[in-house]
């Protein structure tokens, strides 16, 4: 391992003797290892933040009801084979919505339009949560109604 990275570094040092394009290449190399260090660690920090966290039952509060009316969606995707982009549209149909507060975090959670109509703002649910270790962000698992 430590030969490979000498070596690495050996053809680094050559490329930035050579010219100014050597010197742009080790500049892009940094910034891709950088991104990819971080990239790992926000992936390990978001595991730690959410798994094996224990569920905690208790009540949350109804802050906020909203209905997202059904809509389409179209995003573009390109075709390697077709060499273009051919677009991709996704039917959303309505759904109904509670923004609830445990703690002092929010989680949305979807319910059905017949749930919908039972509850109004300021309702307390029972239901089971975890909060993050981290980010301190809350996920929401059952709502016992």
């Amino acid at each position: 391992m430590d030969s490979v990275f000498e070596t690495f570094l050996q053809e680094l040092k050559q490329i930035r003797g050579d010219s100014s394009e050597g010197l742009v290449m080790l500049v892009l190399i940094c910034i891709v290892i950088v991104l990819i260090v971080g990239l790992i660690i926000y992936g390990l920090l978001d595991l730690i933040n959410y798994v094996f966290l224990p569920i905690e039952n208790g009540y949350g509060k109804i802050i906020e009801m909203r209905f997202e009316e059904a809509h389409y969606t179209t995003t573009q995707h390109y075709n390697h084979t077709t060499k273009m982009f051919t677009p991709h549209t996704v039917w959303h149909p309505n759904a109904w919505k509670y923004v609830i507060e445990v703690d002092g975090k929010t989680a949305d959670h979807y319910v059905s339009a017949e749930e919908y109509i039972k509850h109004k703002i300021g309702d307390r649910l029972s239901l089971t949560f975890k909060k993050g270790r981290i980010w301190k962000n809350l996920f929401i698992g059952t709502v016992r109604i």
